[in-house]
């Protein structure tokens, strides 16, 4: 049996105290109600989340608020959750209240429904906190490109400043370039999204808009920092453009 760990019980002002908050919106083509039972059932959690391999309820029908479930994720990752909101075709809401990792402290989804003229869209909000860790060998990994694209979607013109607090903690950085697009279009082939600059395309450092050069004047890493390069293999003649640009980078870590 999977040893469970105890989660902090939060309520659903959570949403608005956790120190790490994330939160979409997407529009679909189903009613409200549609939506609801579709996010109420058991069976279909697996089959659009990835990261979701079972879910049982452990209540018995009618669910509600304070109906419990076990969900199982990739990785052997358990949850033990328990409703909060329950309002069909508005609002479902619940938490965790043990999981298998000790390394969360807290975790809160929220999903909001609201009709449009062409179905609905759904608002899901994920609030976490982990709990405390303080041991020199736990670091930080940092991707520029996914910290930039997140930036961009935030709207926010102090990127530098978002992944400021990080920085320091981060020993080992992802070095690939983009232009902070979010990739809200489907694309046949990777090489259209390429051409229109949207999502994680992974260029070479100083062909996107990442501010490279602001970052590591402005910013405190560790010095053993590893720099890791994600390029993609048609992008290889460029390494050594792209290593000589790292090596001036690192240079401003350790002046």
């Amino acid at each position: 049996m999977t040893t469970l760990h105890p989660c902090r019980p939060v309520e659903l002002d959570y949403l608005q105290a956790a120190p790490a908050v994330f939160s979409n919106s997407v529009d679909i083509a189903l009613t409200p109600e549609e939506l609801f039972e579709v996010l109420a059932r058991a069976d279909t959690w697996p089959r659009w989340a990835s990261v979701i391999t079972d879910v049982e309820y452990t209540s018995p029908e009618p669910h509600g608020v304070g109906t419990t479930r076990v969900v199982t994720m990739r990785g052997g990752i358990v949850g033990d959750e328990e409703f909060l909101a329950w309002e069909p075709g508005r609002h479902l809401a619940f938490r965790f209240n043990a999981s298998s990792t000790s390394a969360l402290s807290a975790f809160l989804e929220d999903y909001r429904i609201e009709p449009t003229a062409t179905g609905c869209r759904l608002t899901w909000t994920l609030a976490q906190e982990l709990a405390a860790i303080d041991h020199p060998h736990i670091r930080a990994t940092l991707d520029f490109s996914h910290s930039f694209l997140r930036a961009g979607f935030q709207g926010t013109d102090e990127f530098v400043a978002e992944i400021a607090e990080l920085a320091p903690y981060a020993n080992h950085l992802h070095m690939h370039d983009s232009f902070g697009l979010l990739q809200k279009m489907p694309t046949f082939y990777k090489s259209e999204a390429v051409s229109y600059g949207l999502g994680d395309i992974h260029l070479p450092l100083g062909w996107g808009n990442i501010p490279f050069d602001e970052i590591f004047d402005e910013l405190q890493f560790p010095k053993n920092t590893n720099f890791n390069f994600e390029l993609l293999p048609k992008h290889y003649p460029y390494f050594e453009e792209n290593i000589k640009i790292a090596k001036e980078l690192i240079n401003k870590i350790s002046a």
